[in-house]
């Protein structure tokens, strides 16, 4: 008589996928890394042999003390947080007036096919040439940058909430009827959850265009903030702090678009 014994478990480990996706990785970090310091030092050889002068391209070798003289006595950092205010501002404002209306446009058909290719429209204009009618109306004061950064922002905000709504499947506005919620419950179990994914693409791409709204507002009207000081540093030929603030303004970028692909990415597991 033969017995036969069961194969012990095999503890479930990492799949292959991600054990290979991860030197991927890496890999690209790295390169993304080596290209941001060949492309500095490029730039530090051009000005030792004299192909271009330290007015026109300031090298590393000036432009990064200088950032950190900028950081370390405050300076930065205060006109970062006149800049960072004035768009955390704009953009709550733009992200509540957006999805609140993009809903409602949907609620309303008619007004959504009525409104829809003017919203298009405005979407596509360069809001940021309204900066001479934002100055009239509020002065050259915070208040004007974020105005004109909120216009900026909202229109992404309310175009993605109206599409992300129009293509939900019909079956959720049925489970929602199915279980007798009001609706505001129907708004906030069902339709929202359903319709995030979609949400968050407009959002980043409003808080985006809100941030270089708001730069670019500070820069040609010469009020507060990092764009401001890329303005007078211009103006004043001061070729290293210029580049030291461009360098602080990809910096903040990056980490805005680094925070929002992360969140994006949580919420689509979800």
């Amino acid at each position: 008589m033969t017995t036969t014994t069961s194969a012990p478990p095999v503890s479930a480990g990492p799949g292959p996928a991600k054990v290979r996706a991860w030197p991927r990785t890496v890999g690209v970090s790295l390169t993304r890394i080596g290209i941001i310091v060949l492309a500095a030092a490029l730039v530090e050889l051009a000005v030792e042999l004299r192909w271009a002068t330290p007015l026109q391209v300031a090298p590393p070798s000036i432009v990064l003390p200088a950032l950190w003289d900028g950081l370390t006595t405050g300076n930065y950092l205060s006109l970062l947080g006149t800049t960072l205010a004035e768009v955390g501002v704009a953009f709550l404002c733009a992200a509540t007036v957006g999805t609140t209306l993009g809903y409602l446009l949907w609620r309303r058909p008619l007004f959504g096919r009525a409104y829809e290719p003017l919203l298009y429209a405005l979407a596509s204009s360069p809001i940021v040439l309204l900066y001479p009618v934002s100055l009239v109306m509020f002065g050259r004061t915070p208040v004007a940058v974020a105005v004109l950064g909120f216009v900026a922002g909202l229109f992404p905000v309310l175009i993605s909430t109206y599409q992300a709504f129009r293509r939900l499947d019909d079956t959720y506005i049925k489970v929602a009827k199915v279980l007798r919620l009001t609706p505001g419950q129907s708004f906030l179990r069902v339709l929202l959850p359903a319709a995030l994914p979609s949400v968050l693409v407009g959002l980043r791409l409003g808080l985006t265009l809100t941030m270089l709204t708001v730069i670019a507002m500070e820069y040609l009207a010469n009020v507060g903030g990092v764009g401001a000081e890329l303005s007078l540093a211009y103006l004043r030929l001061r070729s290293a702090d210029m580049y030291a603030v461009l360098l602080l303004i990809i910096s903040l970028s990056v980490t805005f678009l680094f925070l929002l692909n992360l969140t994006t990415r949580l919420v689509v597991k979800r």
